[in-house]
């Protein structure tokens, strides 16, 4: 079985707004999108059913595993500051991915995949605003820079090509004045 957890409705495995919410550090509060695959292989099917004795997998999905999810994304994240998160974020859905798995293992549940299905999403859009026009601002300076450095080049261009006129025209002076 696989959840797509999303923070946008209707485009997860419900209709429902359904991101995990969890805050920095910093008390930026971040909403992350998550996809989930489980199963039960045959030999842990005994385990399965003892501890959820229903058996219905999508319940386990949708209620357990998706607050151990929640769990431990909190516990990742609340000790990472927005920047942390930003730069090592694949790094902290790892950690959360070993202990799900792990911790699911013991109770007769294979969890084949967990990671982001998107971006970070903030729950103030004043903050990706915010990132946005930073990265448009670091690309008008690299923009910038390029034009800078493209006008150096043409500029030196004209100036050897005056030079070598003037070379020209000095030495068809110089015959001249020989001839």
């Amino acid at each position: 079985i696989t959840r797509y957890w999303t923070n946008e409705i209707a485009s997860g495995t419900t209709q429902k707004s359904e991101g995990f919410e969890v805050e920095t550090n910093d008390s930026v509060t971040l909403i992350l999108d998550i996809t989930c695959t489980a199963m039960i292989d045959e030999p842990n099917t005994p385990m399965f059913l003892y501890r959820y004795p229903i058996g219905k997998l999508e319940s386990v999905m949708d209620q357990e595993v998706r607050a151990r999810i929640q769990t431990e994304l909190t516990s990742e994240i609340g000790q990472a500051s927005l920047e942390e998160v930003k730069t090592n974020k694949s790094q902290y859905i790892s950690n959360v991915r070993d202990r799900v798995t792990k911790y699911f293992a013991g109770r007769g549940l294979t969890i084949t995949t967990l990671g982001s299905a998107g971006g970070l999403n903030y729950r103030n859009p004043a903050i990706q605003q915010a990132i946005d026009k930073t990265v448009q601002d670091q690309q008008l300076v690299i923009s910038a820079e390029a034009r800078f450095q493209a006008q150096l080049t043409e500029n030196k261009t004209i100036k050897a090509a005056a030079e070598a006129a003037a070379d020209a025209a000095k030495i068809k002076a110089e015959g001249e004045k020989q001839a």
